[in-house]
């Protein structure tokens, strides 16, 4: 059976996989089924529109050329979702061509067309998913809203595609956080809006025609005023969850940063008064760990504190170990803290260049690395080629060729996937040593007052508590910190 692969770099959800993974991948596949890949085919540019060896891979399978193509990932099957199935079963599947995919481990070729047929579908509807979730997500990060994103206070600009601050009601806004600031609870801001006769958001939604309600409440409850309460676009940072990631859009803001984060804290000093009469805010959900035995921690109340606690059977004997909340959150803060601080003067050094030197020296070892694989492979080449002359003219045996050949080729594939490596090492330097360092960005944009779970799920990889009682925080983005402070390569996380 002869096979081909192709591999790309850019996939539909934007996800950059190193080719020399995908080519590792396809290789222990194709081992895996006792095939030898006869040719490859890629698209290597840095864009999601490159198709040129997606193209040459489908004419080749219309020839007749190979029997089937193997791909790491759907993901990377042309560039559009669409081609999934009008390259795979309308072009290839007709001239019976089969396909496999290694990440799921599945052969066209061991199933009946309807297993086929439900395979296809079903993956080009994830991944059309996936690809409409990433073609949202680059709306919104350039500030493209909808009329569906406009808030109270706020009116939606349908010629800009943004939203611009409304006369009538951002003054009724400012007064909820002012009165927040007071003190007052949510249900007695409600009532003394309802006694100044001051119209609902859901009214003046109907007024102002921007969205048709079967029945318009004109009375102000605590709802709405928790929700404009807590809500950053305010301050002029409107959030939009995109495929479980919250995209931050600037918008003209309201309020100032500092009246929003006053009332936050205002609102969380009343939350913790009343911590006592209800179930804490595990805002370290299936984060804490017990380092021993590798066992998330549950959060409990006992004795009128709070505590993750485990309890595990352990050779007959039952271990126990609890660690206080608020010994967890004060760690949690240090630790971020510090990580802040060490960020913000990074941040600092790179915008003073500091780090430039240091960023040319690593590109030029770099292409000097990749220039020397390069002329290895070439050398491996010639060496293959003047073999096969040898066998040719018959002053080589054929079996002492094919042995030779074979050396030869998995030399140049090994050489071939360090550079590769090394390729996606140059490509991602810039952005290592720039103020988009994932680490930089990440740490120096948080602004923290009182920690939210969605703060802690975004900062915090993990927190693992240690037999001695010790606390260690894990913190994401190290790689690229390490990257940019040690030198070391980057190994991306999940």
């Amino acid at each position: 059976m002869k096979c081909v692969s192709y591999v790309r770099k850019v996939f539909y959800s934007g996800e950059v996989i190193p080719v020399s993974e995908q080519v590792s991948q396809i290789s222990a596949y194709a081992k895996h089924m006792g095939w030898n890949i006869s040719r490859s085919f890629a698209d290597r540019k840095n864009a999601l529109e490159a198709s040129t060896g997606f193209i040459k891979m489908k004419d080749a399978g219309v020839l007749k050329t190979y029997d089937v193509v193997i791909f790491y990932t759907l993901q990377a099957c042309g560039c559009h979702p669409t081609a999934i199935w009008n390259v795979l079963y309308r072009i290839l599947y007709p001239a019976n061509v089969k396909f496999a995919v290694a990440e799921d481990d599945f052969f066209s070729g061991e199933h009946s067309e309807k297993e086929i047929t439900e395979y296809i579908k079903k993956k080009q509807a994830d991944i059309y998913k996936i690809y409409t979730q990433k073609l949202l997500k680059e709306k919104a990060a350039s500030g493209i809203l909808k009329s569906s994103d406009e808030k109270f206070g706020f009116l939606f600009d349908s010629q800009k595609r943004t939203l611009v601050i409304d006369d009538d009601t951002a003054p009724i806004v400012r007064h909820i956080y002012q009165s927040v600031l007071e003190g007052m609870s949510f249900q007695e801001i409600s009532n003394r809006l309802n006694a100044t006769h001051i119209p609902s958001p859901a009214a003046f939604r109907e007024k102002s025609g921007t969205r048709r309600l079967h029945s318009v409440n004109d009375r102000w409850t605590a709802d709405p005023v928790s929700r404009i309460s807590k809500n950053a676009a305010y301050c002029g940072r409107l959030q939009k969850r995109i495929g479980g990631e919250v995209i931050e859009i600037s918008v003209p803001a309201i309020i100032s940063e500092e009246t929003y984060q006053l009332a936050q804290a205002k609102i969380s000093g009343k939350r913790q008064l009343a911590s006592n009469a209800k179930k804490i805010d595990n805002i370290f959900l299936n984060r804490v760990v017990d380092a021993k035995t590798g066992e998330k921690m549950a959060c409990e109340k006992w004795k009128g504190d709070y505590y993750f606690r485990i309890r595990k059977d352990v050779n007959g004997s039952t271990e126990q170990r609890t660690v206080l909340f608020d010994d967890v959150y004060d760690q949690v803060m240090l630790t971020i803290g510090m990580e802040q601080k060490l960020a913000e003067d990074v941040k600092h050094d790179i915008l003073l260049g500091t780090y430039l030197a240091e960023k040319d020296c690593r590109k030029r070892i770099l292409i000097f690395e990749i220039q020397e694989l390069f002329s290895s492979e070439s050398a491996a080449a010639q060496e293959k080629n003047k073999a096969y002359q040898q066998f040719a003219s018959g002053c080589m045996p054929e079996d002492e060729y094919v042995v030779f050949k074979m050396a030869v080729e998995e030399k140049i594939r090994l050489t071939e996937v360090e550079a590769q490596s090394k390729l996606q090492c140059l490509s991602e330097t810039d952005k290592i040593f720039s103020v988009d360092n994932p680490w930089v960005k990440g740490f120096t944009s948080a602004r923290i007052t009182n920690l939210t779970g969605m703060q802690a799920r975004t900062l915090v990889k993990q927190i693992l508590i240690m037999p001695d009682g010790e606390i260690q925080v894990e913190l994401h983005w190290q790689d690229w910190k390490q990257s940019l402070l040690n030198g070391k390569e980057i190994c991306h996380e999940s």
